[in-house]
């Protein structure tokens, strides 16, 4: 009797997984897509692009102290060493030691030209999509704001500060659109400032 239930439970078994294996081979068989990007078709979608903006790696809340550790205003004290270790990537910021591998957790300028990508994306596809005006014209606000303040972040950490006398010294890239063929040429501390 044993040897009867053993021999059913290994048929039915059997049955199950021969049955399931022409569902895997329908999925395999399937040819894969290169291309699973969807057309931005209407203003909602564009609103989806704008608020995905806390998903990794975009992270638009400040989580910036590496623009922190590399200031004028941050200082080594062995009374707080000695009570908790400054990690080794602070060092690294705090003396602009470029030579050695940084710890890249809080990349500044990756972090914020990703979301100028995301603002400009915005903006090139406003006039292209379906939906309310209104909504329109509050997302290309918002894009340009965001757009602007990443720049304005890009340009504290990584340019002088502009005084009115140092324009021509290098500025930031000042990237208008989601096109790879776009000039990326720093513009100028003056022109980086105005825009």
């Amino acid at each position: 009797m044993k040897i009867y239930k053993t021999l059913i439970a290994a048929i039915s078994f059997g049955a199950l997984v021969l049955s399931g294996c022409s569902e895997i081979d329908d999925f395999l068989n399937e040819e894969p897509s290169k291309n699973t990007l969807q057309a931005i078709e209407t203003v909602d979608q564009l609103d989806a692009v704008l608020a995905s903006y806390a998903v990794y790696p975009v992270h638009f809340f400040e989580e910036k102290p590496d623009m922190l550790y590399s200031t004028d205003d941050f200082g080594y004290l062995m009374n707080i060493h000695d009570q908790k270790p400054y990690s080794t990537f602070m060092f690294y910021y705090g003396l602009w030691n470029n030579e050695n591998d940084v710890d890249d957790r809080y990349p500044t300028w990756n972090g914020e030209y990703t979301k100028v990508f995301y603002a400009n994306l915005v903006l090139d596809n406003l006039d292209k999509v379906k939906g309310d005006e209104k909504q329109k014209a509050l997302l290309k606000a918002d894009a340009s704001f965001l757009r602007a303040y990443c720049f304005f972040t890009i340009a504290l950490a990584h340019t002088l500060y502009y005084d009115g006398t140092n324009g021509d010294e290098l500025g930031i890239t000042l990237k208008k659109s989601t096109s790879f063929e776009e000039d990326i040429t720093r513009a100028n501390l003056k022109d980086t400032w105005d825009f």
